[in-house]
């Protein structure tokens, strides 16, 4: 049964829950229609207690002592030279200058990713973004929904975009000065 998200703070939740699920599921020793169950099951769990408990993305991630566990490593390609610190939502989408928004990249994949949504720049050169990028991603979009106080936004009332990310990117960052 399909999980039916109609805000912007259910969307960004399920998103997180759904990375989590990824992980434990991945430990998983079943298979199959196992594995499947076993991951849907988590994924409507934890969203529902998410939900219920109105919990925000601090009290659920550790992403920042990952980066610090994985300073002399690029976040997207795991490489070890020419490392820079690069904006998840880069400064010129008005990205936060904020260690929630911050990983280290080598060089190449910073210069790739330029001003381009992560989640778009990992799809279009076939690179599957680490859990703790995407959870430091959906912190910072979460982060932005709170402080314009749109947690509570219809997700219908968003632009329509290629995808619901960049969709929900391209809101929730447009417009600030």
């Amino acid at each position: 049964m399909a999980i039916k998200r109609t805000t912007i703070r259910e969307e960004l939740t399920y998103w997180c829950v759904r990375t989590i699920a990824e992980a434990v599921v991945e430990r998983s020793a079943e298979e199959g229609a196992g594995r499947r169950r076993l991951y849907w099951g988590y994924v409507q769990k934890r969203w529902k207690e998410a939900i219920a408990t109105n919990a925000d993305p601090a009290s659920i991630l550790r992403q920042n002592l990952q980066l610090v566990e994985r300073a002399g490593s690029c976040a997207y390609c795991g490489g070890q030279t020419q490392l820079q610190w690069d904006h998840i939502v880069p400064r010129s989408r008005r990205g936060p200058d904020t260690i929630d928004n911050l990983v280290r990249a080598c060089q190449p994949c910073n210069g790739s990713k330029s001003d381009t949504p992560v989640t778009f720049w990992a799809a279009t050169n076939g690179i599957e973004l680490p859990r703790m990028v995407l959870m430091k991603y959906f912190k910072t979009l979460w982060l932005k929904a709170a402080q314009r106080d749109e947690l509570e936004r219809s997700l219908d009332t968003l632009e329509a975009h290629a995808s619901s990310r960049a969709r929900l990117e391209l809101s929730l960052f447009a417009g600030d000065e």
